[in-house]
């Protein structure tokens, strides 16, 4: 027994020593040199705490405290010097002294490998972005790394052993128990971000949002779970900023469009007051809404009622060859009611947007389109009486959207349009009427002077004739012609009274076939001869009491 003893001792891999609680060695086994460097008489002569890391001597003199005080050792690890001036990790295991003994009987292995590659770990998971969180199956903290400390506030120690809950709000606590022991059920990879948002508790109470990857790891047979978890305030408050940042700046685009919307409208308001008729105003027109609306080409497009087509008659665009060709195309074209983008407006009365005109399957010029780098295209027309009589329509380099406030602003100027349209019409008949009216004005003057004389002509005449026998007759056949001839220049004048309003009334008995056959012959005088008059009298129409005039 004792030569197994003895055996087991000197060939054992671990390092297997007695010692005294006075401080040194009094037998160590072979394996200390192979691992040390160190002689058996080196190690025995001198107190084994010289051989001890400077930075390990307190607690390896407070575990050698505790086996003076009768308390084994179940597992240290300390650093020990080697000969060459290295040192190297030493695992101890040792029994509590035997009572009313000094004798300690230890036994060592050499961890450095081990350690090593658990202190590259802990540099590797503290040199992580993320905060790392070890957990084991019972939900307790068993390793965090420097980032979680950063992150939570919590000096690594302190999270040790406790339960990985007080990492969460209170009011998440209860519920978060029963989504760890579901997830341990069914272990899986998750990856960050993945699933819904978590809220974080720092130290002091304050709430953090972050985003959790989590790992499961079996290690010895137990189960563990590694979480990454990132501190995403930073993210937030960059896409809170950035929605502030979107939401002004849309306002800010919505501004200058109401603002563009604006200018063209106060342009085209400008031009109409101007009093131009329409076709001069048109061009301007189309410069004043491109201009301002950023639209690369304006046209305007006519209703030709009697051919029943709508023709192009104007056209504007910026100074480009491109614009200038596919202007010069539409010069002389003329489309059938609801024929390309005009006709179609001309057919329904109503504004037409097009998104992009040159892969519109109805649009008529999709091809020169494409050509001229155009896309974006809407047209409305220009009302009257409730009648199309033009369409204006508006090409774009960019593909749009329809733009409901733009379309209600272009109804809105061929409201506009046509309004000046009809105050130009009414205009017209207005100059009209007072030009019939000078001239009725003039004429009943004239009228007036004239019938004068015809009294005095007439009245001599009548004078003439009594005074004249009846065999006189070569006499009276020329004055009775001069009295018929004053007779109507009489009734001509009586005519031109009435028409110019200043005859007195006298009403008489009168045939209306008569007055019809009267105001014949001065009617034909006035409307020309590109005019035919038609008369259709009914003999049996009676007779009324009315003024000749």
């Amino acid at each position: 027994m004792t030569d197994d003893l003895s055996f087991f001792f000197d060939h054992s891999l671990d390092l297997i020593a007695i010692a005294d609680l006075d401080g040194f060695f009094k037998r160590v086994n072979p394996s200390w040199q192979r691992v040390l460097g160190w002689t058996a008489e080196d190690l025995l002569s001198r107190p084994w705490l010289e051989f001890v890391h400077p930075e390990d001597l307190p607690a390896t003199g407070a575990e050698a405290g505790k086996l003076a005080a009768g308390a084994p050792i179940l597992e240290f690890a300390n650093r020990y010097r080697c000969k060459d001036g290295s040192y190297r990790w030493l695992s101890w295991r040792v029994p509590a002294p035997l009572a009313g003994s000094t004798r300690l009987y230890a036994i060592a292995r050499d961890v450095t490998e081990q350690r090593r590659g658990q202190d590259l770990a802990k540099v590797v998971i503290d040199a992580s972005p993320s905060a790392m969180v070890l957990v084991n199956a019972q939900g307790k903290i068993v390793l965090v790394n420097a980032q979680t400390e950063r992150v939570f506030g919590y000096p690594g120690a302190e999270l040790l052993g406790r339960q990985v809950e007080v990492l969460l709000p209170d009011r998440f606590r209860n519920t978060h128990e029963g989504i760890r022991t579901e997830y341990q059920s069914h272990p899986r990879a998750r990856a960050m971000g993945a699933g819904r948002e978590l809220c974080g508790r720092r130290k002091d109470g304050t709430e953090i949002p972050i985003e959790i990857g989590l790992n499961p790891l079996s290690i010895e047979g137990e189960l563990f779970v590694l979480a990454a978890i990132i501190d995403i305030s930073n993210r937030k408050r960059t896409e809170e900023l950035e929605k502030v940042r979107v939401g002004l700046e849309a306002k800010v685009s919505e501004r200058n469009r109401y603002a563009a919307r604006l200018s063209a409208r106060g342009a085209v308001t400008r031009i109409l007051a101007e009093g131009t008729g329409f076709a001069e105003a048109a061009p301007r027109i189309l410069e004043a809404v491109c201009s301002s609306l950023g639209w690369a080409v304006g046209e305007v497009w006519l209703v030709d009622v009697k051919a029943q087509v709508i023709r192009y008659v104007h056209g504007w665009h910026p100074r480009d060859p491109a614009l200038a060709a596919f202007e010069a195309a539409a010069r002389g074209a003329e489309w059938t009611l609801g024929q390309g983008i005009s006709g179609d407006v001309w057919a329904s009365g109503r504004v037409k947007w097009v998104e992009d005109v040159a892969t519109d399957p109805a649009s008529v010029r999709g091809e020169l389109a494409a050509q001229a780098g155009l896309h974006g295209g809407f047209a409305f027309p220009v009302l009257l009486d409730g009648r199309v009589i033009a369409v204006m329509g508006f090409f774009s380099r960019a593909v749009q959207a329809p733009d409901e406030d733009s379309l209600s602003m272009m109804r809105d100027l061929g409201s506009q349009i046509g309004g000046f349209l009809e105050r130009q019409r009414l205009r017209g008949q207005l100059e009209q009427s007072q030009k019939m009216d000078a001239i009725g004005r003039l004429t009943g003057g004239i009228a007036h002077d004239f019938n004068n004389l015809l009294t005095v002509i007439n009245g001599y005449s009548e004078l003439i004739l009594e005074r004249l026998s009846a065999g006189e007759a070569p006499l009276r056949d020329p004055v009775g012609e001069i009295l018929k001839a004053g007779q109507r220049a009489a009734a001509l004048t009586g005519q031109l009274l009435a028409f110019s309003r200043n005859q007195v009334l006298e009403p008489k008995v009168l045939s209306l076939n008569q007055v019809v056959r009267d105001m014949e012959h001065l009617l034909r005088r006035l409307i020309g001869e590109h005019l035919e008059l038609v008369t259709s009298l009914a003999a049996d129409l009676g007779r009324i009491k009315a003024d000749p005039g």
